[in-house]
């Protein structure tokens, strides 16, 4: 075996190839990935199909998150870290579901965003209070972003939905 020169370190010299185009990176270069050693630009490449979803697995992703977040909003009030993580995980998996199994980060958002909705609408009285602002007060909203309880089920709901819907 022959040494080579660092495609983008020249005057290093270096052993191994980009297991994808073949290009010679050294130790600075090299990013290693579940199927080898990879070049700074193949290993950040994006452009699988799993990461390109079309508008219309983004509308019935979000719809499907919406629906599960509205009726299970409830969830994360019920047990401290239990309730939060089957909401979450719910949300997401309706979202990757719903969204043909397409992951990255928009549909990381539309799940996270799913699920702080629907444990805000549940804090504020469920839908029927929701849908009816005369009933929202400035004490709901302080007790939400306030209570340690609260938030720490809504960070670990959009959390839990959020992470079941990133990259693999």
């Amino acid at each position: 075996m022959t040494a080579m020169e660092c495609a983008s370190h020249p005057g290093t010299e270096t052993f191994l190839r980009c297991g994808k185009c073949e290009r010679p990176i050294c130790v600075r270069c090299t990013v290693y990935s579940p199927v080898g050693a990879r070049c700074r630009s193949c290993a950040g490449n994006k452009a699988s199909p799993l990461y390109q979803a079309n508008p219309g697995q983004y509308a019935l992703a979000t719809l499907a998150a919406l629906a599960t977040s509205l009726l299970l909003g409830w969830l994360p009030s019920l047990l401290l870290l239990l309730g939060p993580a089957i909401y979450g995980h719910a949300i997401g998996e309706a979202t990757l579901r719903a969204g043909g199994r397409r992951r990255g980060l928009g549909m990381q958002i539309v799940a996270g965003a799913a699920a702080l909705l629907g444990i805000l609408v549940w804090h504020l009285g469920g839908p029927a209070g929701f849908a009816n602002p005369a009933t929202w007060s400035l004490f709901h909203f302080r007790a939400f972003v306030t209570e340690p309880f609260t938030l720490i089920g809504v960070i670990l709901g959009v959390g839990f939905a959020a992470i079941r819907v990133r990259d693999i």
